[in-house]
């Protein structure tokens, strides 16, 4: 047994799939999840000439797995399955495979990962994302044992990142995932890009004193960027950039975000969709902290 949500017998899901005809061989195993932990996913090998799609694979699992939980949320096919000398199917190669694929999903989430390797690469720390990041690395240096002077550790962190190791670690991490060797030089070669990127312009002047969460990520979900079910695929070159950070002082016709969308439809609704989030206000808004509390080992 392998461990997802419930700790399932990949069974549930490997012998139904032997049971379909044009499967000629089927494993399952778990893929990361960011809220689940781990969720099944199957990988097949099809029969030759055979014709059959993923998403009737799929429908027919959602009918044949006795367990909600157990159902996979994707189904991938190989021309081949990786095997052991005896013949077995190597699993490990299939988790290997499977993290790969999150990976890749992750990393082509184009803005986030551009100011992620913006911030690698000291080329711009923007000063919330600055705060949090080295707090949290310093209580992970905590946590670890490495440090056990929270200012020590702090800066530890800080010249990771200005010395270039932080970004030279990332590079060969993401290259022992299968990505490009050369991701950190040339992410923008990497990245999806959207066909329709324009401004969001603000409809009247003030300071922004609050963004709905919520409405924010509806907006996003709009635009094709989240999912509304699991098995939703996602738009990874859509979204929103250089998002006002709360409290600005904003004019009328200033960009309160960049809108990344697929169409001018979209665009439209999505724009329309971050302005209703956004509360505008003649007064200042007050401060708050960026770390409101921090739970630490101690």
């Amino acid at each position: 047994k392998f461990s997802w949500v419930n700790n399932a017998d990949p069974a549930l899901i490997e012998d139904p799939l032997y049971s379909l005809p044009g499967i000629q061989v089927a494993a399952a195993v778990g893929w990361p999840d960011a809220h689940a932990g781990e969720v099944p996913v199957a990988y097949v090998q099809l029969q030759e000439n055979a014709q059959i799609k993923k998403e009737e694979i799929l429908e027919f699992l959602k009918k044949e797995v006795g367990e909600r939980a157990a159902v996979p949320r994707e189904v991938f096919a190989l021309d081949e399955m990786p095997l052991t000398p005896v013949g077995k199917i190597f699993k490990p190669a299939l988790l290997r495979d499977a993290i790969r694929r999150v990976c890749e999903q992750e990393l082509a989430a184009l803005d986030e990962v551009a100011e992620s390797i913006d911030y690698l690469t000291n080329q711009h720390r923007e000063p919330r994302l600055d705060e949090v990041v080295l707090a949290l690395v310093a209580e992970m240096l905590i946590v670890g044992g490495i440090e056990t002077d929270r200012k020590k550790a702090r800066n530890k962190a800080d010249e990771s990142v200005i010395s270039g190791k932080a970004a030279e670690i990332f590079a060969r991490m993401v290259s022992a995932l299968g990505g490009p060797a050369d991701f950190v030089d040339k992410y923008d070669e990497y990245l999806p890009s959207a066909p329709l990127v324009q401004p969001v312009l603000a409809e009247q002047s003030g300071v922004l004193a609050a963004v709905d969460g919520r409405k924010f990520g509806n907006a996003i979900i709009e635009l094709g960027g989240g999912r509304r079910t699991t098995g939703d695929e996602l738009d990874l070159a859509v979204g929103f950039s250089e998002v006002v950070p709360i409290g600005s002082a904003v004019e009328k016709g200033q960009a309160l975000a960049v809108v990344h969308a697929a169409s001018a439809d979209a665009a439209e609704l999505a724009a329309a969709m971050l302005r209703e989030a956004c509360t505008i206000s003649r007064e200042a808004a007050a401060d708050r902290p960026v770390i409101v509390e921090t739970l630490t080992a101690d």
